[in-house]
């Protein structure tokens, strides 16, 4: 020790031999953590806090081992036995499913508590601007698996809506879409959210059972009478994980028309057009803050005609709108097209048809049904984007004035009589600054067309919802703010002849 300490204290020749020990010793030591990085043991245990992290930031929930294992649990293969009936076979499903996992012994993570390989090798991106074509690159280490519950695909044939929805399942396998075998799926990017979305359609118990989400009631025809014991079902057996959305973009009252028991849907979240609901998918949308116009138009310029109505649906509404139609036309012309007019414009809902509206001066965007913010692509698209006034009805004026620009319309229920709007209507024709006072928020901001059709990127508003492993409470469609907007009781089909006698707009 002794000969320690005067090296120590001795000379400065020895201290200067002390000081380049120590900087040798540290030398080697620095090497030596360089190569224990090089070969990956520390890598390692980083990438494991990575995928730890990186999961609790998405769910804003710790997660522990445990979690990030049962997680991987859901990656497994499930065998064909388990296929079966939905309703049925959950049940089964799950204790299947229980049985195999006390096999397991390791098992890639996934972030989304899915498996990577249900993505289709050459499975379409949709990006933001609609590309099905795109051949498939995953752009996030985050994926939500949503299933649209359907036994068949026959609702993406027959519903114009859905045609782009089927061109991207179509282009992601090209075998028809039939129960129990291999369902294509959608890789679709998600901008402004930490993770994408995958989407299927199916009605295959171990896809629901793996899924983070199930849109209900996208194809309600299919499901006639059988979605609220479906439902129910699912609520009550499905992993806590998977939330259920209860899908409309019809009005409740024509829903209710198709299927009398979709009252009694359960569900965690709702898919609609109310601004109320927890995902939102408004027909169209005013934006404030990016005008259309830099200064003030005159819309009187090239307008040759006056007013013009399309419809197909003659009879089948919720209040006489036929009979309003007539009634209007014994004080002023007006141009009808479609099947409940004299005139054609082929092929119907074509842009030729949208374009077709220019040269008139006001449009009526009347909804088949009285219900509150159910205002369709008649009024965004038909009107506010062609330079037409919409005289309206559908909801109340409020609803209108909640999401439509300010004073862009004309809603019916602001006169005492049908005599009284043609006269009003003659008036505006006749005075040029009144009829262009409605085209001043053009100055102030812009409308968006949103659907139809169904966009591949709608599915991305609900993320939001599942990003958080907690277990909403289930409800039944009656609750919805959706379901009570209408003002028709639900026990009354559609108006018959004569009722415009007794009718009085919703004020």
């Amino acid at each position: 020790m002794r000969r320690w300490l005067s090296l120590l204290t001795g000379p400065t020749r020895v201290g200067a031999r002390s000081a380049l020990l120590v900087i040798i010793v540290l030398l080697v030591l620095h090497t030596s953590f360089l190569l224990v990085i090089r070969t990956g043991v520390l890598l390692n245990v980083t990438d494991s806090q990575d995928v730890k992290r990186s999961v609790e930031t998405n769910s804003g929930q710790s997660v522990t081992n445990k979690d990030l294992n049962e997680r991987a649990r859901f990656r497994t293969n499930i065998s064909k036995e388990d296929l079966g009936n939905p309703i049925q076979d959950i049940s089964v499903y799950q204790a299947a499913q229980a049985g195999r996992r006390k096999k397991l012994e390791t098992g890639k993570r996934s972030h989304g508590g899915a498996f990577d390989d249900e993505i289709p090798e050459h499975a379409p991106v949709i990006k933001a601007a609609q590309s099905a074509k795109s051949s498939y690159t995953k752009k996030k280490d985050c994926i939500r698996y949503i299933s649209i519950y359907t036994p068949r695909a026959a609702p993406f044939n027959y519903w114009r809506e859905y045609v782009e929805i089927k061109e991207a399942f179509d282009n992601a396998n090209n075998e028809k879409i039939t129960q129990r075998k291999e369902f294509p799926t959608i890789y679709v990017e998600c901008p402004g959210y930490r993770c994408d979305v995958a989407v299927r359609p199916t009605a295959d118990a171990k896809f629901l059972s793996r899924s983070d989400a199930i849109i209900l009631n996208m194809a309600p025809h299919e499901v006639k009478q059988k979605m609220p014991a479906i439902s129910k079902k699912f609520a009550a057996d499905l992993p806590r994980r998977v939330k259920l959305f209860f899908y409309a973009m019809e009005s409740p009252l024509m829903m209710n028309f198709w299927d009398s028991t979709i009252k009694d849907v359960s569900y965690h979240y709702t898919m609609t057009y109310h601004s109320m609901s927890d995902a939102w998918i408004p027909y169209g949308r005013y934006v404030p803050g990016t005008p259309i116009d830099k200064e003030p138009i005159d819309f009187t310029e090239g307008k040759t005609k006056l007013i013009a109505w399309m419809a197909s649906n003659c009879l089948n509404t919720f209040w006489p709108r036929i009979e309003f139609v007539k009634e209007l036309q014994r004080y002023i012309p007006i141009d009808t097209y479609g099947k409940c007019g004299n005139l054609t414009c082929l092929p119907a809902l074509s842009p030729n048809c949208t374009r077709l509206l220019q040269p008139y001066k006001f449009y009526l965007a009347l909804e088949n049904a009285a219900c509150d913010e159910y205002i369709s692509e008649k009024f965004w698209d038909n009107c506010l984007k062609q330079g037409v006034v919409p005289v309206v009805y559908g909801g109340r004026r409020e609803a209108y004035e909640r999401v439509a620009p300010p004073n862009s319309f004309i809603h019916i229920s602001d006169f005492a009589s049908i005599k009284d709007l043609a006269e009003y209507l003659l008036l505006l024709d006749k005075n040029d600054e009144m009829y262009n006072s409605y085209f001043k928020w053009r100055l102030e901001g812009t409308v968006e067309k949103v659907y139809p059709n169904l966009h591949p990127r709608s599915f991305c508003n609900i993320l939001p919802k599942i990003s958080k492993y907690s277990k909403p409470p289930v409800h039944l469609a009656h609750e919805s703010k959706y379901y009570q907007s209408c003002r028709a009781t639900f026990n009354r089909t559609f108006f018959k002849e004569g009722d415009i006698n007794t009718w009085t707009p919703w004020r």
